[in-house]
């Protein structure tokens, strides 16, 4: 066949055909036909016939050809596994002979009277090396005919260059959908993102206060986030932190802080007691200076005004705040 395809002579496969079995009598039809085609034709179906015969124009290739060892009635009724490989530099010269094999297991699957486990194809890098030209069909009907079919993308871009328009329904054909990391093509992951929807995700955060412990080390903060995530020119949104704890008042110098006595829990009339006696601290000499009287607070205003307020007293002679 590869000799008659190369030299473009019909004559010699018609007398193969008429010297074997009468069923042969539809491929002598389709040869005579051939031949009697216009010239431009004709030249156009060698063309393509010894296209997709490429990969037999090796010695070795030729070789492996005269004693086949697989039998594919027998192989879809069995548990065997077949495994082909193809090289990156072959896989467009190899894809004929791979789509020939797969088209012919589909169609003893589909014959077969056997209601075992159905038959998988496993398809990695689908569009290389098994561009099936009908796969759009075969996924929707093989399920039910005992074909399940696992295709392998890189992207819906990928399969939109292959099948066009039919491969638009892909996500639809194809029941269960895994989507791995690595993909960037843009209308593949706004497919994804409109399938996948929003969810809320809920996470705890810890935070630390200026002293380096925790005030509320029981307390957890949930953020409801939406996916995809919200951004603000390209940038992600910050995380909402929680306002800084208010610090006690200061009492200014020469207002000392009061509290309010507690009141007596011994029941009966008291007796009142003399202040207790305190001996004042003598000052030293070259720190005492003389104290600045405080203005009267104006009744209509709630603080002094700005040209009245008492100077700064240096660090050590200003009272402490009292201990809690």
């Amino acid at each position: 066949m590869i000799r008659s395809v190369l030299r473009r002579d019909i004559p010699e496969p018609l007398h193969i055909l008429a010297a074997l079995d009468p069923g042969c009598e539809m491929a002598t039809e389709t040869l005579t036909g051939i031949a009697e085609t216009d010239e431009r034709e004709r030249s156009g179906i060698y063309s393509t016939a010894a296209r997709v015969l490429t990969a037999y124009r090796t010695t070795t290739a030729l070789g492996l050809t005269s004693e086949p060892n697989f039998d594919p009635e027998k192989f879809v009724t069995s548990g065997d596994t077949v495994y082909l490989v193809a090289p990156a530099n072959l896989q467009q010269q190899l894809a004929p002979i791979v789509i020939a094999l797969l088209d012919t297991i589909r169609h003893h699957t589909y014959q077969r009277p056997y209601t075992g486990p159905p038959v998988l194809w496993a398809l990695d890098e689908v569009v290389n090396i098994a561009p099936l030209p009908d796969l759009p069909s075969i996924v929707s009907e093989g399920g039910s005919q005992g074909l399940i079919t696992l295709a392998c993308l890189q992207d819906l871009t990928q399969a939109r260059a292959r099948w066009g328009p039919a491969a638009d329904g892909f996500l639809t054909l194809f029941a269960a959908k895994i989507a791995l990391g690595g993909i960037a093509e843009p209308n593949t992951l706004r497919t994804l993102s409109y399938l996948a929807g929003n969810h809320d995700i809920a996470y705890t955060s810890a935070g630390t206060s200026r002293t380096g412990v925790d005030p509320h080390p029981d307390h957890q903060h949930q953020l409801a986030a939406t996916t995809p995530a919200p951004t603000r020119n390209n940038q992600p949104t910050p995380t909402p932190r929680r306002p800084p704890r208010p610090h006690p008042p200061r009492h200014r110098a020469g207002h000392p802080a009061t509290h309010p006595a507690a009141p007596s829990t011994h029941p009966g009339p008291t007796t009142p007691t003399a202040p207790a006696a305190t001996t004042a601290r003598p000052a030293h000499p070259e720190l005492t200076r003389p104290e600045t009287p405080l203005p009267a607070k104006d009744e209509t205003h709630d603080r002094p005004p700005p040209n009245h307020e008492q100077p700064p007293r240096p660090h050590h002679l200003r009272p402490h705040p009292p201990s809690r």
